[in-house]
């Protein structure tokens, strides 16, 4: 058997200017998109890193977030996200355009308690995938 894996290899792509990265995903044109936490947005970087555009804000309205976690890309590419400190999940177009809001704060069908991740199957519309959460 052998011991704990120390390394898993060399980065080759750095990407900056997040701060508390939490979610990422990877759309088809290979962008790279990243949930930031403390700033309360979601960055798009290019497949080099460069910075293509940020969208969301700090707050409780429609496109703003209270530390966003996870990130999944749907097949019409659209951007969903976690907005763990809101209790909801927001989906917005691949350019950070608004859309809708999926949510609310509770334990029924469609109420969320600090969602951190999303995924989106294939084959699935988001509106109709079921979420069954397990607690240890």
């Amino acid at each position: 058997m052998q011991g704990p894996v120390e390394k898993l290899g060399t980065p080759i792509l750095t990407i900056g200017a997040v701060n508390l990265p939490d979610g990422v995903a990877v759309n088809q044109r290979e962008e790279v998109v990243v949930t930031d936490h403390y700033r309360h947005c979601v960055t798009v970087f290019s497949p080099c890193g460069e910075r293509l555009r940020s969208f969301g804000t700090y707050g409780w309205g429609q496109g703003q977030f209270q530390c966003p976690c996870g990130v999944a890309i749907d097949s019409d590419e659209n951007v969903l996200v976690a907005n763990w400190g809101n209790h909801h999940i927001q989906k917005f177009t691949a350019q950070g355009e608004f859309l809708t809001t999926v949510g609310t704060e509770g334990s029924v069908p469609l109420q969320f308690d600090r969602p951190r991740s999303i995924l989106v199957m294939v084959g699935c519309t988001w509106w109709t995938v079921t979420i069954i959460v397990f607690k240890s």
